[in-house]
């Protein structure tokens, strides 16, 4: 409590009871604060949240479908196991950086949500310029680029035909 001579003892008793709300503000925003924390580590992409288990599964997938793609294009030649290499990494890059952005744009911050925005449009952009790479230095090579880039499209493709075929209880 301040503690001057000149006050009353009204006075210090008002100054007192001021001090006392003013700590239990502080102690209540600190628990909100505290609140909200522990709110914002469930609304992210964790093992907690139901949708994880899903995406831990797109991922799988699309490993999956890379590496039998490389099986087959291996038959065929050089130039299009490389291509597709390269095509089906990016795919699967762009699942990483995704799940990454996505879970850092589920913020509260509206400032963050637009900086990992722009990184998810400059990284559309980057693969784009990288397809356009690949192309220039192989151009006859389109199949298996394309089979490279749909991994991405064909896991959520499976994806969603998994979770359509299997019986799930309705929740109520």
């Amino acid at each position: 409590m301040v503690w001057a001579p000149g006050l009353r003892a009204m006075d210090r008793f008002r100054v007192g009871h001021c001090e006392r709300l003013l700590g239990t503000i502080q102690d209540i925003k600190a628990t909100e604060r505290q609140e909200f924390i522990s709110s914002k580590q469930v609304m992210l992409f964790s093992s907690r949240t139901p949708g994880w288990q899903t995406l831990q599964r797109l991922g799988s997938i699309q490993v999956g479908l890379w590496i039998l793609g490389l099986l087959i294009f291996f038959t065929q030649s050089f130039s299009s196991l490389a291509v597709f290499a390269l095509s089906g990494s990016l795919s699967i890059l762009l699942w990483a950086t995704q799940r990454i952005f996505l879970d850092r744009m589920l913020s509260e911050n509206l400032r963050q949500r637009w900086v990992y925005g722009s990184l998810f449009g400059s990284k559309l952009i980057l693969i784009i310029w990288f397809v356009r790479e690949i192309m220039s230095y192989y151009p006859s090579e389109g199949i298996p680029l394309a089979f490279g880039i749909s991994l991405f499209p064909a896991s959520i493709l499976f994806e969603a035909l998994r979770l359509m075929l299997t019986k799930s209880s309705p929740k109520a």
